[in-house]
Order: C-alpha cells, then structure tokens, then sequence
C-alpha cells in the first residue's frame, strides 16, 4: 500500500471514530437541554417569533424523525474522500474557511442575542455574517469546496428519494399541526404585502440560512470530519441562533429550548445535504415550516 493510500484509509478510519463521538454527543446534548427544561417545569417549547405561546416537542419531532427514516432507508451516496482536501494548502484553505464560518455563526447568534431579536440586527447580521462574510473568505482561500462544489447525486434515485422523505414531512406536519395552524388567527395584512413578506421570509431565512449552515459549513466540517460531525456541529449552530427570537430572556432555558425544539429538524436537513447534496428539498422543508402555519391559517379563517 502506498503511503498516499495508506493516509486515506487511516483517515477513513479516524473519521469514523468522529462521526460515532459526534452522533452521541449531539443526542447527549439534546437530552440534556430536554432535561434542563423538565427540571424547570416547562414542557413546551416556543417555535416562532411572531407568537409567545408553545408547543409539545413531539409536533415538531414527529414529522423530521419521520422524514429521517426515510432518508435512512434510501440508497445511500457515499463521497470518497478527496486526496486533495486531505493533505496540503488545500486542506489548510479549507480549515481557515471553516474556522471562519463558524466563527460568523456564532457571532451571529452572540450579536442578535445582544440586541434583543432585533429585527434590524436579525437582517444585517445575516446579511453580513451569513452572506457577504463567507463569500469575501472563499473568495480570498479558494479552497477546493468553494471552486468545485459538491457534485449532486446522479441519476433520478436521489431526487426520488429526496421527495419521499420531503413528502412525508409535509404530510405528516400538515396532519400533527395543521388543526392548531388552522384554528390560528389568521394574518391581518393586505394580500400583496402577505406575499411579499413570505417571499422576502424564504429569501432570507430558508435561502440564507441553508446555503450558509449546511452548504457552505456543513460541506466544509464533513470533509474535514465525517458525516455525521458536520450534521451535529451545523444543527447546533443553527438551533443556537433561534434563542434569540423564540427565548423568554434567560439564556440557559432558552439555548435549551431552541436546541430540542430544532434539533431534529436540523438534523433531517443535515441528511437530506449530506446525502442528495441538492438544494431544492432542504429549501421546501425550511420553506415550508415558516409559511405552512400562515397559509393553513389563511384557509382555515371564516
């Protein structure tokens, strides 16, 4: 076995080893956080802004651990690992990029938590953290995964099943929570500003969040890593951020809250990436779960 070969198999093995720490770590956590909450009394967990009351977790669990075995039990794509990310600049570019994207994901969520869930800070931090940020660092390490992406699966089986778990989700988000969502006040705002919010509320929260948080970080922490590290390190980091818009002012209770109430579902979007490595069914997820509870509103108004 050549030296080279003899790297990538140590390394096959090393990310193994992560990717068994990292599963357990992140079901450690979550359980904590959920422990955390039952000590202090609280059983439901806040999912939106716009609203202060709660939820049970399993409306929210149900539908990802669902879609998640679906995911699980389809054909599988295993990336190879590329020689040229393992070893070299490259290998240095991409941690520096990767390093860097953390870093924004959590001054993000350091900076809006300081400003109370601004709405002002909520846009320009993601605009300048989640957007300009990355694109100015892989402009300046032109690392491999910033000048040749991730290749999508081939063929029509991963877009198949991509949309059996997308069409499990929603079917069994509609049938958990489209009762509550329809008996909602519905919004009282004129048809074209609805339509214009919830376009502008894909744009920046679906669109941004998921090319930040799993295209470009999750892509990068995998290929330094493993699977299943860049899924956990991308899902806290994107549950973290919630607490500042979906907390009641008292830190711990609300990175606990934000963590079991998005955990899964982060996790499904992780999987959905890291498996199909296409944009679209983690955009009609994301989408969804932020205009699905206005839309059945709307349907459900008298």
């Amino acid at each position: 076995m050549s030296r080279e070969a003899g790297e990538i198999v140590l390394n096959r093995a090393v990310r193994r080893r992560y990717g068994v720490v990292a599963a357990v770590a992140g079901v450690v956590i979550v359980a904590l956080a959920m422990a955390w909450l039952l000590i202090h009394g609280i059983t439901g967990v806040r999912v939106s802004a716009d609203r202060a009351d709660t939820e049970p977790v399993w409306w929210r669990w149900l539908p990802a651990l669902a879609a998640s075995l679906v995911v699980a039990m389809m054909p599988w794509r295993r990336d190879p690992i590329p020689s040229d990310v393992s070893t070299g600049e490259l290998r240095l570019a991409v941690r520096g990029e990767t390093l860097i994207l953390a870093a924004s994901a959590v001054a993000f969520t350091a900076a809006l938590i300081a400003a109370g869930g601004a709405e002002a800070a909520h846009t320009g931090g993601k605009v300048l953290l989640l957007v300009i940020l990355p694109l100015l660092t892989f402009r300046w390490f032109r690392s491999a995964l910033s000048t040749r992406p991730p290749l999508p699966a081939a063929g029509p089986t991963a877009a198949l099943a991509a949309t059996a778990a997308v069409t499990v989700w929603m079917m069994i988000a509609l049938l958990v929570n489209g009762p509550t969502w329809a008996s909602s006040p519905a919004p009282a705002v004129p048809g074209a500003q609805l339509v214009i919010a919830l376009i502008g509320g894909f744009i920046l929260n679906a669109v941004v969040e998921e090319y930040f948080y799993r295209r470009w970080l999750q892509s990068r922490i995998e290929w330094l890593l493993g699977r299943w590290p860049g899924i956990v390190l991308a899902t806290l980091l994107w549950s973290a951020w919630h607490a500042a818009i979906q907390g009641v002012g008292r830190l711990d209770l609300d990175l606990a809250s934000v963590l079991v109430a998005h955990a899964a579902t982060g996790v499904l979007l992780g999987l959905l990436w890291s498996r199909y490595r296409r944009m679209w069914p983690l955009l009609t997820v994301h989408g969804a779960l932020n205009a699905l509870p206005v839309l059945v509103s709307l349907l459900g108004a008298p």
